[in-house]
């Protein structure tokens, strides 16, 4: 006489590789929406930027003129610059407020956009002192036309621009 041998269920692959599949899914949509913004959300100047502008004597609304890069040193014949998205140091051509000639400018330029986004969130002066600050790249809407001939990644925009003080990056 023979004893049957009890026999396992059978294995569900179906089921596993649909829960597989799903979870790819998922992460990879995540991922997608983790991408780089086009343009930044409004948001308030922090209370240490608003002080410190009021102590360098640079107040809303008061504008002044940038080299956009300090990669592109100054040069009579070059008028345009090539930039990206990301982290970006201007320097001041002119004494604004208490900010001497020369000063740097710590921001982030967004080029997704239909116009380039610019905010400035750091100054410092040549004498090595830092001040956060609230600027952006135009007048008060933080925006900048795009020069004929700028391709996704490299957008050209003039060499020597200006920047305007807010109280909230718009």
């Amino acid at each position: 006489m023979s004893i049957p041998l009890k026999q396992d269920p059978p294995v569900r692959v179906r089921p596993l590789a649909r829960g597989c599949t799903l979870a790819v899914g998922a992460a990879s949509t995540l991922i997608a929406c983790a991408g780089a913004q086009v343009v930044p959300r409004p948001q308030r100047c922090p209370t240490e930027a608003l002080e410190a502008m009021k102590a360098l004597n640079v107040r809303r609304d008061g504008k002044a003129a940038i080299t956009l890069d300090v990669r592109y040193p100054f040069r009579p014949d070059a008028i345009l610059a090539t930039v990206g998205d990301g982290d970006i140091v201007s320097v001041l051509e002119e004494a604004h407020g208490r900010l001497p000639e020369g000063t740097l400018l710590y921001g982030r330029l967004w080029t997704g956009g239909e116009e380039v986004v610019g905010r400035y969130t750091r100054a410092e002066t040549p004498d090595g002192r830092t001040h956060p600050v609230c600027f952006v790249l135009g007048n008060s809407d933080g925006r900048w036309p795009k020069a004929p001939g700028s391709k996704p990644g490299a957008v050209v925009l003039p060499r020597n621009v200006g920047y305007t003080v807010v109280d909230a990056f718009p």
